[in-house]
């Protein structure tokens, strides 16, 4: 059987335990504290990344739509490119026959100014 004595040392050293568990209890609530803290963090950022990545979504969706609409856009100006470069291929092969009728009628009325001259002539 423990004396009185043994049995109050056998206490204080369980109590001391006892002590050092309370320590590290407390301890531990500080830290679950701490990290639920951290996870209201982490759950704050996660719905803020959550709404910029619906805000990208919509940008995407937007620039698709610019995209779209240039190409269309692309699409006429490139038509309209064709039809002048069409345009300019006729008006360029007309051109030189043009030079050549301007040079024949530059000719046929020199050749009837000289016809109405000697016909004045022969009149007076």
């Amino acid at each position: 059987m423990m004396t009185d004595r043994e049995l109050l040392e056998l206490i204080a050293v369980k109590v001391a335990s006892l002590e050092v568990i309370a320590e590290k209890v407390t301890s531990l609530e500080q830290k679950v504290g701490s990290l639920e803290t951290n996870v209201t963090i982490i759950k704050s950022d996660m719905a803020e990344m959550k709404s910029d990545m619906v805000g990208m979504k919509s940008d995407m969706t937007e620039m698709k739509s610019d995209i779209k609409l240039l190409q269309q856009k692309q699409d006429i100006v490139m038509e309209q490119t064709a039809g002048l470069t069409e345009f300019c291929a006729s008006a360029s092969e007309k051109i030189p026959n043009s030079n050549d009728s301007i040079e024949f009628l530059k000719a046929r009325q020199t050749a009837l100014e000289e016809e109405v001259f000697r016909l004045k002539k022969k009149i007076s």
